[in-house]
């Protein structure tokens, strides 16, 4: 599993899980907000272009 974080201010929860949902239905992901940071964890790491489209 790869863990990434990211600041809650560059991320729509809404798209973020919509994409989470798409790339991996039938993995295991999590995505939440610990001490101030998203952490999505997933079972690659998400590109830059993937990270872009869930800005908020």
């Amino acid at each position: 599993m790869n863990t990434e974080y990211v600041e809650p201010r560059y991320v729509d929860k809404v798209k973020l899980h919509a994409l989470l949902a798409r790339l991996f239905p039938e993995q295991s992901w999590r995505a939440e907000i610990r001490r101030g940071k998203w952490v999505i964890e997933t079972p690659r790491t998400l590109s830059k272009e993937e990270l872009d489209s869930v800005a908020s």
